[in-house]
């Protein structure tokens, strides 16, 4: 218990500042680098260890953080990462929404634009890149379908939700590949089938080819055992995940409570 309430100290102490005067700063301290920036997702990440670990998140600074990703956002549509970040793509649009969404005040973005960026980013064969023109992948094709989501966008922003669901549903060989062509990885059981899972086609999936290619992925990779971890909650292996704001059950009832007051 008592390292509980040690790690939301920490994120809480990272995560004061995230803004002065509406415009991201940079922070410095002693244990960390100077000139490390804020930036969008590590709130995101912060936000979900916080409701994760049972916070409340009252003593985040909210009105800081949403009128600081006024300042991330691109004419397009897109975000950067940080203030005069040089990358922005789907992946910080997802950060954006979530945050947004955890919060409970999408005030800080642009919904018209995200929802036109997501339409531009489809591809011909329905799949969703990282932007305009680029190829379809697993990992943004989740990152737009999980904002329009939570933006109760879906129906406006897939160009054709069904064409969508059949470009996932062609990812799974024995697990799941990101790309056409490309070898199943432990991630994309996650990618994909949240994807499938927020479309209400997870049951179009084979379970015990997905399982049994994650039972011969296990490894000392973190980021890659959680996502395994991950896709194997969806199919009820574990504990059951929200898979739009890839969270457990217990942590998104925290949000419900905390946040949007309700049961």
């Amino acid at each position: 218990m008592h390292n509980k309430f040690y790690l939301m100290k920490i994120i809480l102490s990272l995560m004061k500042g995230f803004a002065v005067l509406g415009v991201l700063h940079f922070q410095c301290r002693a244990s960390r680098l100077p000139f490390d920036a804020s930036n969008l997702a590590m709130t995101y990440t912060a936000l979900t260890s916080l409701l994760i670990l049972g916070d409340d998140l009252s003593r985040v600074d909210k009105s800081a953080i949403i009128n600081a990703m006024k300042y991330l956002q691109k004419d397009d549509g897109s975000f950067t990462q940080t203030y005069q970040g040089m990358e922005s793509d789907m992946r910080f649009v997802y950060c954006a929404c979530a945050i947004s969404y955890m919060l409970n005040d999408f005030s800080g973005i642009n919904i018209d634009k995200v929802v036109q960026y997501i339409k531009e980013s489809q591809s011909y064969d329905y799949g969703i890149g990282q932007g305009p023109g680029l190829e379809s992948h697993g990992g943004s094709t989740f990152c737009a379908i999980a904002s329009l989501y939570l933006l109760n966008k879906l129906d406006e922003g897939l160009l054709s939700k069904d064409k969508t669901i059949f470009w996932l549903i062609s990812r799974q060989e024995s697990g799941f590949q990101g790309r056409a062509n490309k070898p199943p990885d432990t991630c994309y059981s996650f990618w994909i089938g949240a994807s499938l899972m927020i479309l209400d086609s997870f049951e179009f999936i084979d379970y015990d080819q997905n399982y049994n290619f994650l039972m011969t992925t296990r490894s000392f990779d973190v980021m890659h055992t959680y996502m395994g971890v991950a896709g194997l909650s969806l199919m009820e292996e574990s504990k059951k995940l929200d898979p739009a704001l890839n969270i457990s059950l217990k942590a998104r009832k925290n949000l419900l409570k905390c946040v949007f007051k309700s049961e």
